[in-house]
């Protein structure tokens, strides 16, 4: 993400709007800094080094299995792309310039939108508290606290959500013509004009909420 950040800063949309870049580079050393803090929550939490090394096995499992089906997503909606553009609509495949006209021309922040926005959250948050609740008084079998059990289940869905986000946003902005019809209608719903040319919202919603969990379940819920 720092990457793109560099190499994008120069881009014509984005000459004149520094804001872009340090948003960006922002984003990318939150990512860094939640890296290193995840080895600290889980050593933290991990009743035994076995069960740190059982739980390192399965977010690199997760994020093997997260990278294979983006992987598999990406031809079916290719496939789906050639049909719909060449073949039902009989056009060239929108640009994803064309797309920004398009969303900027159109944009309207209707109630509904802002509530479709607000319960993606709210649904967020619900998950969070179903498992804390689910884990107070019974926690994971081999010697796991409630909190341990909870923390980790929770840490591994800020993960799993980080890199679909991440994900999403990169290939939105450098890959457009690769989403099929979900993927485009899903960003047509949740980005605003101010984040068709960077990042949205949501990875530094979670990137910034993540670091709290380290303080424990007041302070965290405090803040989502």
């Amino acid at each position: 993400m720092i990457l793109y950040a560099f190499k994008s800063k120069n881009y014509e949309e984005k000459k004149n709007e520094k804001k872009y870049f340090l948003n960006e580079l922002f984003i990318g050393i939150l990512l860094i800094f939640n890296a290193i803090l995840y080895p600290i929550l889980f050593s933290y939490i991990a009743p035994t080094p076995e069960k740190l090394h059982q739980i390192y096995s399965f977010i690199g499992l997760e994020a093997v299995i997260n990278i294979f089906i983006w992987l598999i997503l990406i031809p079916i909606w290719k496939l789906e792309n050639i049909i719909f553009w060449k073949y039902f609509l009989k056009k060239p495949q929108r640009s994803y310039e064309s797309w920004k006209q398009k969303i900027r021309s159109r944009w309207k922040d209707t109630k509904l939108r802002d509530f479709a926005r607000k319960l993606m959250h709210f649904a967020f948050l619900i998950i969070i508290l179903y498992i804390w609740n689910r884990f107070k008084d019974n926690p994971l079998p081999g010697g796991w606290t409630k909190e341990g059990s909870a923390v980790y289940y929770i840490s591994n869905i800020f993960y799993g959500f980080t890199i679909v986000m991440t994900l999403f946003d990169i290939l939105r902005l450098s890959h457009w013509k690769l989403f099929g019809m979900f993927p485009r209608f899903w960003a047509e719903l949740m980005i605003k004009p101010s984040e068709l040319d960077t990042f949205n919202s949501s990875s530094p919603m979670l990137l910034t909420m993540f670091p709290f969990i380290l303080f424990g379940p007041p302070v965290f819920f405090c803040v989502v």
